[in-house]
């Protein structure tokens, strides 16, 4: 609740976000904050945007479906196309312990590093070209 009460707060003055989340489920029985009616009101106004891919494609050892939900980051979609480093998805699948005892899907905390400059490039671009209506007051 708190990131979406903030993209409230950006969105009012002008400023961009994006939150990172694990896609939808499909079967829709299933919880998700997708499914909530925030996520489902913020996603409808103008300059918000659900990204839905898998970070398998941008070099995660996995597929793991991701949602993104930006704001005022036009070019999201495609940083996140461009910045692929391959077009087919991984069958590995990040489930249990390895032999070790280890989760399996600890490796899977962070994010590939073609998803944290495909982020990263669109905050810049959108920072750097967008103007902010209403002046800052410390």
């Amino acid at each position: 609740m708190f990131f979406f009460r903030m993209l409230l707060m950006l969105y009012i003055y002008g400023g961009c976000g994006a939150l990172e989340h694990p896609a939808p489920p499909r079967r829709e029985d299933l919880a998700s904050i997708w499914c909530t009616p925030l996520a489902i009101l913020l996603s409808c106004l103008p300059g918000v945007q659900r990204v839905d891919f898998s970070q398998g494609l941008q070099g995660m050892k996995s597929p793991k479906p991701t949602s993104v939900l930006t704001l005022n980051l036009p070019d999201f979609v495609e940083h996140i196309w461009k910045g692929r480093v391959t077009d087919h998805l991984p069958h590995a699948a990040s489930i249990g312990r390895d032999s070790l005892g280890q989760w399996k899907t600890t490796g899977l905390k962070e994010y590939p590093p073609a998803m944290c400059k495909a982020l990263a490039t669109s905050f810049a671009s959108a920072v750097t070209t967008g103007e902010i209506d209403t002046p800052l007051s410390i």
